[in-house]
Order: C-alpha cells, then structure tokens, then sequence
C-alpha cells in the first residue's frame, strides 16, 4: 500500500512537471529533465556501489543537486571512496534487512523459497534497493552498470513486482550523446 501511494503521489508530481516541460522550448530536453529533477528532489538508489562509475555519478548528482543519491554497501566499501553528500546505507547492518527478508519469504513463498533463501536475497543489493521501493524507502533506482539487464529485471519483479492488470513488462534505456 505504501508503495502505490508514493508512486501515485510521484505520478502526479510528474504528470504537473510534464505539462511544464512541455511548455519550455526554450530549454533543451535534457535540461528540462533536470530541472525536473532539481524540483522533486527524490531519494534514488545506486545498488552498485562497487562499480567507480557509480560513485562518480553519485558525486555529480549532488553536485548538480538532481536528486538524494543512496548508495548500497555489501561490505566492500571504502568509507574514503563515497563521495561527499551520499547516503551509504549498510546492507548487513541495516535494521530493515529482517523486515525485508520477511517480506521476501512472505512474496516468494509459494515458489518454494526458504527463510534462509529469502535472507540471502534481501542481501543481495539489487534485491535490497528492491524492497526499498517497495517500501517508500526511494522513489527509484538507477542500476545495470554491471548487473545484466535480466539480472535487474528478475530483482524488479521479485520485490515490486508488475502493477495489477500488467502482463508484460518491457525495458528502456536512453543515451545522451554529448558532441
């Protein structure tokens, strides 16, 4: 329920900021979609952390002010590597992993898991940035820089899983080409 009240709450910031965006030829869509961003300031989760190409974007989203970057520490992570500004969020040691190890079991139970199968992947950081959508923890996340497509994918529908009435799900991935 938490879930579909943040995103229906973050459906209808977009759905306004859309009808902005629309309105500014002036701005190029690239900087629309960040003032777009500037504005709803959301909490974003970076379930890779141990890819250096993460924390250097993690640093320049808040340095460009675009949104509250979360990255997932499995246990690896240096303290000296996180950018300044960054939420670190300890996957072993945060007092959600319980919560959502349950959650898990309770999701996946009837495809056999274990409870300790449902621990395991609670700790597995696309899992955890998972549930921290599903729970209202983030309002998205940003992942794939080493994880395969399918990878992602499989954690997405193990955790949120598809809205009622959606059958398919389908992929999307833009690249800005800068010149």
């Amino acid at each position: 329920m938490l879930v579909k009240s943040a995103m229906q709450k973050f459906r209808g910031v977009a759905n306004r900021e859309a009808k902005c965006l629309s309105t500014s030829p002036k701005l190029s869509i690239q900087a629309q979609i960040q003032e777009h961003a500037r504005r709803v300031r959301a909490r974003v989760v970076l379930p890779e952390a141990y890819d250096a190409r993460v924390l250097e974007a993690a640093a320049i989203l808040v340095k460009e002010s675009l949104c509250d970057p979360v990255i997932l520490d499995r246990g690896d992570l240096r303290a000296a590597d996180v950018p300044k500004g960054v939420e670190v969020i300890s996957i072993a040691s945060d007092p959600r992993l319980e919560k959502f190890t349950d959650e898990l079991y309770q999701l996946r139970q009837s495809k056999g898991i274990t409870k300790k199968e449902a621990r395991e992947l609670a700790t597995a950081p696309l899992n955890f940035a998972g549930m921290m959508l599903r729970s209202g923890d983030a309002a998205g996340c940003v992942a794939g820089s080493e994880a395969a497509t399918s990878h992602v994918l499989r954690a997405a529908l193990a955790t949120i899983g598809l809205r009622n009435g959606i059958r398919l799900l389908s992929t999307f991935a833009s690249h800005l080409i800068c010149s």
